[in-house]
């Protein structure tokens, strides 16, 4: 199994499309979802889109970010357009998020003694 910073290697070298890094991705939640049921609110379509558009900006030259392409899983405890914002609250299933949620809004602190 890759490290995030590992594919996203491969991804802006060309070695792997994020087309295909999402696909995997997707193909490994199938095969374990019975068992753990981990992604509640799958989103496979829009991912696959998505990754098409990182591949698309590989292949005109545009900067990449540090994982670009790079697929994740987003807790249904942040606002994602389309998707149900529970906070693991079943009474909240049909509560969409209304906006994504912009990182930027979520002011991070780290600091290191």
């Amino acid at each position: 199994m890759w490290q995030a910073h590992q594919i996203a290697q491969e991804i802006a070298s060309g070695k792997v499309s994020a087309r295909e890094a999402v696909a995997a991705c997707i193909k490994r939640i199938e095969l374990t979802h019975a068992a753990i049921n981990a992604v509640v609110a799958p989103r496979f379509e829009r991912a696959l889109d998505e990754a098409d558009l990182a591949d698309a900006a590989r292949v005109r030259g545009d900067a990449l970010g540090p994982l670009h392409g790079v697929p994740i899983t987003i807790k249904e405890s942040f606002d994602l357009t389309g998707t149900a914002t529970t906070a693991g609250l079943t009474r909240r299933a049909t509560s969409p998020g209304w906006r994504d949620r912009s990182w930027q809004d979520q002011r991070v602190t780290t600091s290191f003694a």
